[in-house]
């Protein structure tokens, strides 16, 4: 294979004179030439710096226009493959029903929030933990609805989940409060 290359180049009638005397030089001064007009052509006036110019690089104007280009369709893609797999995706009905379940549950976190103190802190933190996990548990659920959507059983476990939220953000109140009146039944028999 080197040989027949080697064949090849030496049949060719390439030109092999010798360039002219200064032929690089010249070459390099129109090449600085050329490069100095196009970065004239890329200069944006900046009208903050009192008619300093900023210049861009072209390679760096197309670097940003198809970053651009690119989040930009990736985005509406992202949008228009997106589907819901919640309750909410079911019918109005159980949107709203989500909607409510959700709303109670904030509503009875920040209440028992408002109870924290050192003498309720174990019982808030034991709550949120399994909170956490029913919410881990209905992310799984989630994941079954997104393959099995059609399940009643499916969407039956998603509404049995938020109930059970429910649940337990109400007894870890119970709880406190029932805590707080035997406190306060302690400090009555004291007096």
């Amino acid at each position: 294979m080197k040989d027949a290359m080697k064949e090849w180049f030496d049949q060719q009638e390439f030109d092999r004179e010798q360039l002219p005397e200064g032929h690089e030089e010249r070459f390099l001064a129109r090449l600085e030439t050329a490069c100095e007009e196009q970065k004239q052509e890329n200069r944006i006036p900046n009208r903050k710096s009192n008619g300093r110019v900023i210049t861009m690089p072209s390679i760096l104007k197309w670097s940003a226009a198809a970053v651009i280009a690119i989040l930009i369709g990736s985005a509406s893609f992202y949008i228009g493959q997106s589907q819901s797999y919640e309750l909410k995706s079911v019918s109005p009905a159980m949107a709203k029903a989500q909607s409510n379940y959700v709303e109670v549950i904030d509503q009875q976190l920040a209440a028992l929030n408002q109870l924290q103190s050192p003498a309720t802190e174990r019982i808030i933190a034991d709550a949120k933990a399994k909170l956490l996990k029913l919410e881990t548990d209905y992310s799984k659920i989630k994941a079954d609805f997104k393959t099995n959507g059609d399940n009643p059983a499916v969407i039956d476990a998603m509404i049995q989940n938020f109930k059970t939220r429910i649940l337990l953000l109400e007894d870890a109140r119970a709880q406190i409060n029932a805590q707080q009146d035997q406190l306060k039944k302690q400090q009555h028999e004291i007096l």
